[in-house]
Parts: structure tokens; sequence; C-alpha cells
């Protein structure tokens, strides 16, 4: 069986699984008083072995135990114990506080870890389980009914950490992002002012370039030497 998040994704396979002699039945409630309740750490303890030696052998990483799935699987075992027969959890992720992705679970009854770990590798549903290469936790339950063994298998992968926030992230729905100022429009450049052009300067007078004065005309030379005359005779 396989659960999925988020919830509305549920995948569910009837992986239960019942080994007598390695004959797979299921098994009824017997008229038989129940047996006290024994815990059996050495057997779930096999059973992680034994995954991680399949896992292993063909190239997939071996399993951590997680403690939440370890107890949640010995008291579905030991809910199956009392009911006598073997079914699958409707609600496998409940109570678990990892933020679980998917999770999985093979349930079985049988005399040994031997006989009930090769049923497991036989049935095509379990062993997909078994060898899924998204697990990365698992966590088996074993209890023992006199000389009868329940046990459940859980798997489990994790939702990825969430990525970090950047600066240049989105704003939270319902939110704008704040409008930048307009920039100041750039003040106009004067229209450029040609330079005057240089006056060249005057050369120096050459004395040799002056012309001579003009000579005085006779008729206006008499009549200055007519006024001359008559202011001294006068």
């Amino acid at each position: 069986m396989h659960l999925l998040r988020p919830r509305v994704s549920i995948l569910i396979a009837a992986l239960a699984i019942a080994v007598a002699g390695l004959i797979l039945a299921p098994v009824h409630a017997s008229a038989a008083p129940r047996a006290v309740l024994q815990w059996s750490s050495t057997d779930e303890e096999r059973f992680v072995s034994k995954i991680n030696e399949l896992r292993t052998s063909l190239g997939l990483v071996p399993l951590n135990v997680d403690a939440e799935l370890t107890e949640r699987s010995r008291i579905w075992s030991e809910t199956m114990r009392q009911a006598g027969s073997i079914s699958h959890d409707p609600n496998p992720g409940t109570a678990m506080s990892a933020d679980w992705k998917t999770i999985g679970e093979n349930v079985g009854v049988g005399g040994d870890v031997d006989a009930l770990f090769e049923a497991f590798v036989r049935s095509p549903a379990h062993y997909a389980n078994l060898i899924n290469p998204e697990w990365r936790f698992v966590g088996v339950g074993v209890v023992m009914d006199g000389d009868r063994m329940f046990t459940t298998h859980r798997f489990m992968s994790l939702r990825p950490p969430p990525a970090p926030t950047s600066p240049g992230a989105s704003p939270a729905p319902g939110r704008r992002s704040p409008q930048p100022a307009p920039a100041p429009a750039p003040a106009p450049a004067p229209a450029p002012v040609p330079a005057p052009e240089p006056v060249p300067a005057s050369p120096p007078n050459d004395p040799a370039s002056v012309p001579p004065p003009s000579p005085v005309e006779p008729r206006r030379l008499e009549l200055l030497l007519s006024a001359i005359g008559d202011d001294v005779n006068g």
C-alpha cells in the first residue's frame, strides 16, 4: 500500500500477506484466548537488516529506522493480533509528526522472520515496496501471539525542504509591489552657441607703406597766403 501527500492522491493496494508454511491465505480469528502481548525487538531488527541487505545488493540506499514509524507499526501489529487477521491501516500517516511525502506498508503473519521475508520478496506488490528507491525511512513492528508472528513494515519518504526566499521573490498574494518613483526627466541641454571667429589683428603701419600727403593746390595756396597778408596789414 502507498499513501501519498497531498491526501487527494491516495493509492491503496491489497498488500496484506499471511504466511503459514509459505502458503498465502487469510488468517481467521480463533476461539483460543489471546496470549500476552510481546514486542519482539530482535525480530524487528532482523527484518530491517534483511530489507537493507536486499536494497544495497541492488545499489539502493539503506533505510534509516524511524522511531515513530516503529511505534505505529507495533500498534498496528497489535491491532491485527487482537483481530486475529491481517489488514492494512487505512490511515498509516496518522499521528506522524514528520513532513512525509509518501508512506508505504507491508503486513503479514507467519511463523518466523525468514519465512515471512521470503514471502514478501516473492510477492510482486510487497517486493515493490521493499525496493522502492524513494524510501528513506523504515519502521518494523512485530507482535507475537503464541507461535505466530504479526508484523507491519512501514516505509516513508519526506518532502523536500522549501526553497529559500530570494530578495526578488514575488510578493504574497493580495499585496501589490510598491511602484518605483518615476525618475526625473533630464534638463534640456542648451543649444550650442558658435564661438565668434577671431578677427585678425591689423598689422602695424609700415612707414614705407604710408602714402605721402597730397600736394596743396596752387589756387588754395594763393588764398591762404592772401588771408595771411590781410591779417598782417590790418
